[in-house]
């Protein structure tokens, strides 16, 4: 039996190991093609600088552009002014591994196999420093690395580790995490004499908890460790500015999934995908512009291969949104699909009852579904979701009127719940037994623990 999803065919009944055959053959297929590939067929301008810099766990609404008031983000809130600020930007799962694989491969994560947090890539699957580096850039990344199981082929040209001071507030022993990036280092790499262009992919430790203590300007808490991811933005964009590279590289500034909130991190409601998305690229994007066209995150890779003069692999979800970057259309997306796997497979928070979610929005409307409903969710102790949500985002924004078991909304449901269905087969997802498939794939090992339920009003601590 076949259907259609995304104008591809897949077979509803495929099994795991024809799946993977399916991806490792399209992931072969190579990203080349010559420099004068661009949106309206003309010549491609000379290939710029790629700059990309990850919020961890951020509020949205706490950057000044996105609706803070105070601001504690002035050099979030600069680059909005100066380039294209995204107000419907979604992440296609709720938890940090899952949507940075996703970023860096431009695929589902129950597609390119991290789709449990803590875990990586399935082998052959390519990301973006492979893509890039085969279009002639040299690539780095700095500070944190969410793929924690690399696969066969993931691999950086270059790597920035922190350092080995605390960020100013990191002064407990649970905020070790939070270190000064080695900026001499960062320097070196967009400096260097190297005629290839570069990405520099900064994924910041902060603003997710746990929170810094009081600063010497009196911010403390949440505030605080924003406060300082603004700060190490900041000091990046001074590095460009010095080496007069702003006029010649895409700044880009995102968080990888929100957070610090209730039944956010974790859950699938609406605000639990939307992320904040600003490019600034001075060649191509008008200053201060504002787009509502609904695009994802796993749409970021495929329109910077394109900029580099590359074409979309068939393997990726994602699709080129270069139109709306430069304002020629503010319609993207229709449909937003999301996933959350609840295990985790290591470290201190290893997690091993099954508690997979799947989510379709669309027409401001969010159907939401809990695979193991009869359990309490994995991040709360005190919530139990039922097997079926569904939410009429225009009346109702805040998601706090169920209408799944409402007769006059059984037609919409139908159709939602179809509309899921029909993505799960597309990736090979099995709900509960695919969880189960990674707890085998990523076996216990010496060191990790099992995560302790926590109640809501906990702040997220997974990486």
């Amino acid at each position: 039996m076949t259907k259609r999803f995304a104008g591809k065919e897949l077979y509803v009944n495929q099994g795991r190991r024809q799946f993977l055959k399916s991806i490792a053959a399209t992931a072969a297929v190579s990203a080349i093609l010559p420099a004068n590939s661009w949106a309206d067929g003309g010549p491609a301008p000379k290939r710029p600088n790629i700059f990309i810099f990850v919020a961890d766990d951020q509020i949205m609404k706490s950057n000044g552009c996105y609706g803070a008031n105070p601001s504690h983000t002035p050099h979030v809130d600069q680059l909005a002014k100066e380039g294209l600020r995204f107000t419907n930007c979604f992440a296609p799962s709720a938890i940090c591994s899952p949507n940075r694989g996703a970023l860096l491969s431009g695929m589902y994560p129950l597609r390119n196999g991290c789709h449990a947090n803590h875990s990586g890539f399935y082998d052959g699957v390519k990301s973006l420093p492979n893509y890039m580096k085969e279009l002639g850039y040299r690539c780095c990344i700095v500070d944190k690395d969410g793929i924690q199981k690399p696969n066969d082929c993931y691999e950086w040209e270059y790597r920035i580790e922190k350092s080995e001071q605390h960020v100013m507030g990191a002064d407990l022993p649970d905020q070790d995490r939070h270190r000064v990036p080695r900026m001499d280092e960062i320097e070196r790499f967009v400096s260097a004499k190297d005629e290839r262009p570069f990405v520099l992919f900064h994924a910041c430790s902060l603003p997710h908890g746990p929170n810094l203590s009081r600063l010497p300007n009196g911010l403390e808490g949440y505030d605080a460790s924003n406060f300082v991811m603004d700060d190490e933005l900041g000091k990046d964009l001074a590095l460009l500015e010095k080496h007069h590279l702003s006029e010649k590289t895409i700044v880009m500034f995102l968080n990888d999934n929100e957070a610090q909130g209730n039944l956010t991190k974790d859950f699938l409601y609406e605000r639990s995908l939307r992320v904040p998305l600003i490019i600034r690229w001075p060649e191509r994007i008008k200053s201060g512009a504002v787009s509502e066209a609904t695009v994802s995150t796993m749409d970021i890779l495929p329109t910077l291969m394109q900029v580099a003069g590359g074409k979309t692999p068939p393997v990726m979800d994602g699709k080129s949104m270069i139109e709306v970057w430069e304002g020629k259309t503010d319609h993207f997306r229709d449909e937003i699909y999301a996933s959350v796997t609840g295990v985790i497979v290591s470290g201190s928070g290893r997690q091993e009852t099954p508690y997979p979610m799947r989510s379709y929005l669309a027409g401001g409307d969010d159907y939401i579904r809990n695979l193991n409903f009869q359990a309490a969710h994995f991040a709360r102790n005190d919530v139990r979701q039922p097997f079926e949500e569904l939410y009429n985002l225009r009346t109702d924004p805040e998601e706090k009127t169920n209408l799944a078991n409402d007769p006059a909304m059984a037609a919409k449901k139908k159709e939602m719940s179809d509309k899921v269905d029909t993505w799960m087969a597309y990736c090979g997802d099995k709900g509960i037994q695919s969880e189960l498939d990674t707890l085998k794939r990523y076996p216990a090992k010496p060191g990790d623990t099992m995560r302790k339920s926590k109640k809501k009003s906990d702040e997220a601590a997974d990486d």
